[in-house]
């Protein structure tokens, strides 16, 4: 009679992502964090205009991902204070102020690697839509 340890064979295999294929949760990650990007920028370049609802299935056939993502995606940019969440309605770009104005230029600019107002572009879409959301309502 074989030894226990002889009789059961079990085969290690290697994760999924030295595979070479991308285990489903990181596609799944990948795929929410590029549609957060995506709409983040779209709000901010304006192609989003503030109070714009958002619907989850036009903006997953815009992006070429499912709902899911995109859902997850917005529930972050809500927590940015970037789009409104409407409890069973969906959300909504949110109307910025001047200060959430200066407050996401600073963000650019920290990420840009730029540390002062002296800094800023001279042009854009997205320096264009940061001066339109730090005007004055009219």
């Amino acid at each position: 009679m074989p030894a226990r340890s002889e009789s059961r064979r079990t085969e290690h295999r290697a994760p999924a992502a030295s595979r070479g294929t991308p285990s489903p949760a990181r596609i799944k990650s990948s795929l929410k964090t590029r549609a957060y990007r995506e709409l983040k920028a779209m709000i901010l370049d304006g192609r989003l205009r503030s109070g714009q609802k958002l619907g989850e299935r036009e903006l997953a056939a815009a992006l070429d991902v499912s709902r899911t993502p995109v859902r997850e995606a917005l529930n972050l940019l809500a927590q940015e204070g970037l789009v409104g969440a409407r409890p069973q309605r969906g959300h909504v770009v949110a109307a910025a102020d001047a200060r959430t104005a200066e407050d996401l230029a600073d963000r650019a600019r920290r990420a840009a690697g730029r540390a002062g107002p002296e800094t800023g572009a001279t042009g854009g879409a997205a320096t264009a839509r940061r001066r339109e959301l730090a005007s004055p309502a009219r």
